[in-house]
């Protein structure tokens, strides 16, 4: 089966933009087949699109692994300069599983957009300590409707990649 699709990127992370017309049955199975990096596409998620009574499109995000996601703030972005190639306009509302958000074009240089995306009010929880397997981080749990653990650090040491993937 053909799927047309869009690859978008916003701060390091990249997203399949797949309108919803196009979306098998097993979305989640599709997903992880397509976002594979050794045989598919590779990407972190797609970004479902699919039409809203309340919004300009409703988004529906799966990760790689075929979870689906409440909200990214870079996909939500990424939906939002799709949004602007396609109909040439600078402001977008997009329902995602946490609601509708408004998305500003603030700057365009050729395909390049920047986008403003209103994520609401952050939730911050209280400091806690994640035991890794060499060493203990500390950070604070922030949601903006996804779940994200915030470790403040003065440099990245070597292998941080490999800890960030063990705090999940």
């Amino acid at each position: 089966m053909m799927v047309p699709f869009v690859k978008a990127t916003a701060c390091g992370n990249d997203f399949l933009i797949i309108e919803g017309m196009y979306a098998p049955a097993d979305l989640a199975g599709f997903t992880r087949q397509i976002c594979n990096r050794h045989n598919g596409v590779g990407a972190d998620g797609v970004e479902w699109l699919f039409p809203a009574s309340d919004a300009d499109v409703r988004a529906r995000l799966f990760n790689a692994d075929g979870s689906e996601a409440e909200i990214s703030g870079n996909g939500t972005r990424c939906v939002a300069a799709y949004l602007a190639s396609e109909q040439g306009k600078e402001k977008f509302t997009v329902r995602t599983a946490i609601g509708v958000k408004p998305c500003q074009l603030m700057a365009r240089d050729e395909m390049t957009f920047h986008f403003e995306t209103a994520m609401g009010k952050p939730e911050i929880g209280d400091e806690f300590s994640v035991k890794l397997a060499f060493r203990e981080v500390r950070g604070i749990p922030v949601s903006v409707g996804n779940p994200h653990f915030v470790v403040f650090l003065e440099e990245f040491a070597p292998g941080w990649q490999a800890e960030a993937a063990e705090i999940g």
